[in-house]
């Protein structure tokens, strides 16, 4: 059914849209109403982004902070490339993007 990435979208969208099918909305939305199709659907899907791409920073970052405490025990530096990144729960949304 496509590679692999087809499969992760396919799988994001049916998580996001079982959500509104576990909740109160179920029967707006297999009537296919237009306010849950156009509007509650598309920022949910936004919403949901977000917080994916959240995760991602914020797993960055605790390996990024785990990998300076290594570094520390050990005795090393951290390379120079590592010691740049900023905490992405302190960043401001012009330094994300």
């Amino acid at each position: 059914m496509g590679d692999e990435l087809k499969q992760d979208q396919f799988r994001f969208f049916y998580d996001t849209a079982k959500i509104i099918f576990d909740s109160a909305l179920r029967d707006k939305l297999l009537e296919a109403n237009p306010l849950v199709m156009e509007t509650v659907l598309p920022k949910l899907v936004a919403f949901r982004s977000l917080m994916v791409i959240r995760d991602i920073q914020l797993r960055k970052a605790d390996e990024i902070k785990k990998a300076k405490e290594k570094a520390e025990l050990a005795g090393k530096p951290m390379p120079a490339a590592e010691e740049g990144e900023k905490d992405p729960s302190k960043m401001t949304e012009a330094e994300i993007y």
